[in-house]
């Protein structure tokens, strides 16, 4: 919380990868970012993967050439991985659906559309 407020003083971009922080707080923190003229705004679903997915999908939308991105979470740095030794963890079926949906992000963020 603190970290968000004082970037958002000093006239930051702010996005807000935690759910619980952005319950409590995100309404102020949105609001001192418009007095700031900085964005403050979070990331919808509830797993590290669609708050990624979403990031990148928007920096797109903005025009940015995304070069790199990636997740580290409990997860082992393998260095030596490439599309064959992870394409069966990635094509493997995941229930996120519900997890990324844009109607769980805008029902819990009303103040963020």
């Amino acid at each position: 919380m603190r970290i968000a407020i004082d970037a958002l003083n000093n006239k930051k971009h702010v996005v807000m990868m935690d759910v619980e922080t952005d319950v409590v707080i995100g309404s102020y923190l949105k609001k001192l970012g418009d007095k700031n003229g900085v964005i403050y705004t979070g990331l919808g679903g509830r797993r590290a993967g669609c708050a990624v997915m979403e990031l990148y999908s928007f920096a797109r939308a903005m025009g940015l050439d995304v070069k790199v991105i990636g997740q580290g979470q409990n997860n082992k740095i393998d260095y030596d991985c490439n599309p064959d030794t992870v394409s069966r963890g990635a094509v493997a079926p995941q229930d996120e659906s519900r997890a990324c949906s844009p109607r769980s992000r805008t029902a819990r963020r009303p103040w963020s559309r």
